[in-house]
């Protein structure tokens, strides 16, 4: 099976601290390369930007200053040199996206994962910066919002309160030295242009096709899993839900083997999975512990799905083996109930009876053709064309007796009325145990479904 390619993007809150942390040999076990498009005064300048601007917005939460994107590489890349391997991606990003990244080349301690950390701006540096001076004396209280008189901002002995401030006429309030962020990185087909763009770059340093990397289709059967980071305090719930995932995921495998067509595996995917932890989050909330539940019943409804395929062959298999051919017509197969085996045998005894002694019965005149149709009405009283249970060798030897006699030459215009068996007289008590066994299957079916 092809591998799927990993990328993960994130809100950096400290850029300049961050850039410490996957930059450091002190911090990081195992730091092969770092390559940067830009100083480092650079970042500083960006992060007062940004919580400039997010200050003089008002909005509530954290200011992000970033966005970092966590590329996971294949082994394989390991026998190139990891500062042109870094240089190579940091370069592709900034040539397709116009903005300026650092990126950093590591390896985790038990020297599993390779994997690049790009951090990259969401604004671009002017070409000259943006200088406006105050044409009149502007007032700001403590929060940094202007305000219209000075008046506003003084205490009850007319000084100016602690953190407000006055920029008197001429003197510059706003020095702008980046755009505004580019909408682009917060829109949501982004993250997913991205990983197409690096899951392609990726494939180029790899030979072998087998260990060429796709990205996953969320649209496919299968469930991705989700990556554990660092101190996740949800680590164990985490590893229980990768745990069901990737048994519905082998259950996805058989069912597409057993001939299990992949639109059905979707149609239970998205009826015991998608709606179901929908309707779970409208009505509990956001609980994820209920996801584990949700998936492990889906994988008994695929597994429930898979065993009736089974027993399908099996007895499409047993009934080609009792009728002796290796193959059979469309509407041979048609015709298996699946659901009522023993009816089906007594039914292929009484037919096989029914064409032997046809066969083998003398030239009748033409008076007798009513004789005969009177024949196919008897055994239709009798049961030949009514699903019973009881046992076919005891059916085979009465209505063999019945169709011989009643296929003599008669004198009579019409023939004696049959005479009921004994298995006959419990006919009535059968089928209502026969339904009964129906309606009872109909039930379990319902519930699997």
């Amino acid at each position: 099976m092809q591998r799927n390619s990993f990328i993960q993007m994130s809100k950096l809150s400290n850029v300049r601290g961050r850039i410490t942390y996957i930059s450091s040999h002190a911090k990081q076990e195992n730091l092969y390369a770092v390559y940067e498009t830009t100083e480092r005064s650079f970042w500083r300048e960006l992060a007062l930007c940004n919580w400039y601007a997010f200050q003089k917005s008002g909005t509530g939460g954290k200011c992000i200053e970033a966005r970092e994107l966590i590329i996971a590489l294949p082994e394989d890349l390991v026998q190139y040199e990891p500062e042109y391997v870094l240089e190579q991606f940091t370069r592709h990003f900034k040539y397709r996206y116009g903005v300026e990244c650092i990126a950093a080349l590591h390896h985790n301690k038990a020297k599993t994962s390779y994997h690049i950390h790009l951090i990259f701006s969401e604004r671009k540096l002017f070409d000259e910066p943006v200088i406006k001076t105050a044409t009149r004396s502007m007032f700001y209280d403590e929060k940094g919002k202007r305000v219209r008189t000075k008046k506003e901002i003084l205490d009850e002995n007319g000084n100016i309160r602690k953190k407000c401030r006055v920029v008197k006429k001429g003197e510059v309030y706003e020095k702008m030295l980046f755009t505004i962020k580019d909408k682009r990185f917060k829109q949501e087909g982004f993250l997913e242009e991205v990983k197409q763009d690096f899951t392609a770059f990726i494939n180029t340093f790899v030979f072998d096709g087998k260990k060429k990397l796709a990205v996953f289709d969320k649209h496919s059967p299968y469930l991705a899993t989700k990556k554990i980071g660092k101190n996740n305090p949800r680590e164990e719930q985490i590893k229980m839900d990768n745990w069901a995932r990737m048994e519905w995921n082998r259950t996805v495998d058989r069912a597409l083997v057993e001939g299990i067509s992949r639109e059905e595996v979707l149609q239970v995917k998205r009826e015991e999975i998608t709606e179901k932890v929908q309707e779970s989050v409208h009505k509990w909330g956001n609980r994820p512990w209920f996801f584990f539940s949700i998936v492990t019943h889906a994988v008994d409804v695929l597994s429930a799905l898979i065993g009736k395929i089974r027993e399908q062959f099996r007895k499409i298999t047993a009934f080609f083996e009792k009728d002796g051919k290796d193959t059979a017509s469309v509407e041979s197969i048609k015709n298996v109930p699946l659901v009522e085996p023993l009816v089906q045998e007594a039914e292929k005894t009484i037919i096989q009876v029914d064409v032997a002694a046809t066969s083998q019965k003398p030239e009748l005149k033409p008076e007798s053709e009513k004789q005969i149709a009177d024949v196919s009405q008897t055994v239709s009283i009798l049961g030949v064309k009514e699903k019973t249970l009881f046992d076919s060798a005891e059916m085979t030897k009465e209505y063999e007796a019945k169709i011989s006699t009643n296929l003599e030459p008669q004198n009579d215009a019409i023939p004696p009325r049959p005479e009921f068996s004994m298995d006959m007289e419990e006919y009535d008590k059968i089928q209502n145990i026969y339904k009964w066994l129906v309606r009872q299957e109909n039930v379990v079916l319902t519930c699997e479904r």
